[in-house]
C-alpha cells in the first residue's frame, strides 16, 4: 500500500485496515501444490517522502501549505512451499520454462482495494540458493517479472514471473546425435562386396531391420526421458524423422529386385543415384535441424537482451516521471533504438499508470483449446438462460396452478457479499473479521435465528 499513512501506533493502523476491509487471511498462492511451511503476515512502515496540501476548510487567511511524511504500509509473509506449473515442450531440448506465482485475494477483499505494480522490480531470485544450474539456466538471472494483472471482478491476482531455460547438451550428445549415426549406418546396405557387386537383397535386409529394431528399441529409451505428451516436441521430430528414413531404406533394398526387373539396362545407375540421393538428402535435412535450431536460441537471447533494456528503462521512469507521461516518454525513448520491432516485449499499462513488460508466452495447446471450450460453455449457458421465458410457458401450460420456485436473475449465482468491519464486531469479531450478510427472508439467517434462540 503506497504512501497510504503517516500513522505509525499499531492500534490505529489496525482500525484503518479494518475500514479498508482488509483480511490478511484472502490473500493466498492459488497455484501451491503443497505447503510446507507458512508463518503469520508482519506489517513494517517505510518512508514514502512528504506530502505537500492545503487545507480549503481552513478560514486563516492566506492558506498555507502543510507538510507530512507519509509511509509506505507492507504486509508480508515468509511461505515454504511446492508451485505447480505446467510445462511447454514443444521447443525441447531448447525451449524455456515460464515459472509462476499466481498470488490472488479472496472474495471479501474490498474492491476500491487495487493490484498494481510496483515501482520497483516485482522480486528477486535468489540466484546462490540455484541448484538446478545443470539443467536449467535462469534467463534473466534473479529478476523476478510482472505478469497478468485481474485487478476486475470479486477476486483479484496479478502473476509474479520468471523464465528458464534448459541446457539442451545432454539430450544432443545422448539422443540426436546417436539417431543421426545409427541412421546413416542403414546406408552400409549400398555397399558392394570385394568383388563389386552389391550384397544380396537378404543380407541387405538383415543390416537394415537390425538397424531400424535398434532405432525402434532407442525412441522407446527416448520416450521414457520426457513427459506423456500428446504432440511433438523439436527432438521427436529429429528422431522420428529418423525412423522414417531408416523405414524408406528398408524398403527400398526390399522392392530393389523389382526396380532391376523393370529397369534391366541400368542397375547400377539406379543404386548409385539412390544412395546419393538418399544420403545428400539425409545430410541435407541435419543442416537445415541445426541452422534452425541455432536461429531460435539466437533470436532468443536477442529478445531477452531487449526485454532487460526495456525493463530497466520502465524502472527509472517509474521513480521520476508522472504515470500519466511514462508510456509516451518510453516509446519516444526506444523509437531511438537500432532494433527489429519484432524484438522488443509487449508493454502493459495499468489504469494507474503503471509499466511492466510481459515475458514471452509459453501456454500449451491444451490452455487455449480450455479457452475455447470455457467461451463455448459460457455461451451455452447465455443462451439457456435466455429460453427461461419459453421453460416458464411450458411449465405454466402444464401446470397452470403452481407456481415457479423462484426467478431467474443474472445476480442469482453471485456470492454473498463480505460484511463491513462493523458488522463483523457485531457478529463475533475475531480473526474471522468478513462474515456473509444473508438475507433476512434466507434459510440460511432463518437457521442462525433458531440457533440464537436456542443458546439464549
Amino acid at each position: 500500500m503506497p504512501a497510504i499513512t503517516t500513522i505509525r501506533e499499531d492500534s490505529v493502523l489496525r482500525e484503518l485496515m479494518d475500514i479498508l476491509e482488509f483480511d490478511e487471511n484472502q490473500f493466498e498462492f492459488s497455484n501451491i501444490n503443497s505447503m510446507q511451511e507458512e508463518r503469520d503476515m508482519t506489517s513494517s512502515l517505510s518512508p514514502a517522502g512528504p506530502a505537500h496540501f492545503i487545507d480549503s476548510r481552513s478560514l486563516a487567511l492566506p492558506l498555507k501549505s502543510t507538510s507530512e511524511l507519509l509511509s509506505h504500509l507492507q504486509f508480508s509473509r515468509r511461505v515454504v512451499a511446492v508451485f505447480s506449473e505446467e510445462m511447454t515442450l514443444r521447443s525441447f531440448p531448447v525451449d524455456q520454462q515460464k515459472l509462476t506465482f499466481a498470488f490472488s485475494t479472496g472474495a471479501g477483499v474490498r474492491k476500491s482495494l487495487r493490484i498494481t505494480p510496483a515501482a520497483v522490480d516485482a522480486g528477486t531470485f535468489t540466484i546462490a540458493n540455484y541448484r538446478l544450474g545443470n539443467v536449467f539456466d535462469v534467463v534473466y538471472h534473479d529478476k523476478v517479472f510482472d505478469g497478468a494483472i485481474d485487478a476486475d471482478g470479486d477476486k483479484k491476482g496479478i502473476r509474479f514471473e520468471m523464465m528458464l531455460e534448459r541446457r539442451p547438451g545432454y539430450y544432443v550428445t545422448n539422443v540426436a546425435i546417436p539417431a543421426g549415426i545409427i541412421t546413416y549406418l542403414c546406408f552400409i546396405s549400398y555397399a558392394p562386396l570385394s568383388n563389386g557387386s552389391l550384397m544380396d537383397t537378404g543380407d541387405r535386409l538383415q543390416i537394415v531391420l537390425t538397424l531400424l529394431l535398434t532405432a525402434v528399441t532407442f525412441k522407446s529409451e527416448v520416450a521414457s526421458l520426457t513427459p506423456q505428451i500428446s504432440y511433438f516436441t523439436t527432438l521427436d521430430k529429429y528422431v522420428f524423422f529418423c525412423f522414417i528414413i531408416t523405414s524408406l531404406v528398408a524398403i527400398e533394398n526390399a522392392l530393389f529386385p523389382l526396380f532391376f526387373i523393370i529397369f534391366p539396362f541400368r542397375p547400377k545407375w539406379q543404386e548409385n543415384s539412390l544412395l546419393e540421393l538418399s544420403i545428400g538428402f539425409f545430410t541435407l535435412a541435419n543442416i537445415g535441424w541445426a541452422l534452425h535450431i541455432s536461429a531460435l536460441v539466437k533470436n532468443r537471447r536477442r529478445m531477452s537482451v531487449t526485454l532487460i533494456t526495456v525493463h530497466e528503462a520502465i524502472r527509472v521512469l517509474s521513480t521520476s516521471i508522472p504515470p500519466k507521461h511514462r508510456k509516451a516518454v518510453l516509446y519516444e525513448y526506444l523509437d531511438g533504438f537500432d532494433v527489429n520491432k519484432r524484438d522488443f516485449p509487449k508493454i502493459n499499462c495499468t489504469e494507474f499508470g503503471y509499466l511492466y513488460v510481459e515475458l514471452p508466452n509459453d501456454d500449451s495447446p491444451r490452455t487455449n483449446l480450455a479457452d475455447a471450450r470455457e467461451a463455448l460453455h459460457r455461451a451455452k449457458r447465455q443462451k439457456a438462460e435466455r429460453e427461461f421465458d419459453t421453460f416458464k410457458e411450458i411449465y405454466q401450460k402444464l401446470n397452470p396452478d403452481k407456481a415457479l420456485l423462484y426467478s431467474s436473475t443474472l445476480g442469482s449465482e453471485k456470492p454473498l457479499r463480505a460484511s463491513k468491519p462493523h458488522e463483523a464486531v457485531l457478529a463475533g469479531g475475531g480473526r474471522d473479521r468478513r462474515r456473509s450478510v444473508a438475507i433476512p427472508s434466507s434459510p440460511v439467517r432463518a437457521a442462525s435465528i433458531r440457533t440464537s434462540n436456542r443458546q439464549w
